[in-house]
């Protein structure tokens, strides 16, 4: 309302900080206040920010949790995400205990396609938070692989005159 008052409408980005705040105050009812407002007010949010938020916030009621996901799913599907969306929304859903299969997949998917694309500290996210709920061990191998080659500890691939020194 302050914001208003000086002719300044909020954003994503302010609320996102807003909500962070409350999170870090313990003023988790003030912070899904917040949330539910943004979304009345049509607030268009990035593919993780309403997860992401869900989970600072320890939301534990399974309606809001499914609809997080289910709008997840709905926007991996309309578009290709950043590495630090996917990331970002893998750790969310996992925090979450959010256990959508089509969820999983399609962070999957997308974030194979990208994964040299992904820093460091993404790649932990995107691996701790796929690590139990991904539908098959795919996308940990590749994520493993690429942690390797950047820390220059790849395994080298064994090929005929490796063979024929031994």
């Amino acid at each position: 309302n302050e914001m208003e008052a000086c002719e300044v409408q909020p954003n994503l980005l302010s609320y996102n900080a807003a909500i962070g705040a409350c999170e870090r105050c313990s003023q988790l009812s003030a912070g899904l206040r917040l949330l539910q407002d943004m979304r009345d007010r049509g607030i268009q949010h990035s593919l993780s920010s309403f997860a992401w938020a869900l989970a600072r916030l320890s939301v534990s009621d399974p309606a809001r949790k499914h609809a997080a996901a289910a709008d997840a799913v709905v926007q991996l599907r309309a578009a290709t995400h950043s590495a630090e969306e996917l990331s970002a929304l893998a750790w969310a859903c996992t925090m979450l205990g959010v256990e959508d299969v089509r969820l999983y997949e399609e962070i999957s998917v997308q974030a194979i396609d990208k994964i040299r694309d992904f820093k460091v500290q993404e790649l932990l996210l995107l691996a701790w938070g796929t690590s139990a709920s991904a539908p098959d061990a795919t996308l940990s191998r590749i994520v493993q692989r690429e942690v390797l080659r950047r820390l220059g500890l790849e395994q080298p691939t064994e090929n005929k005159s490796s063979r024929d020194c031994k």
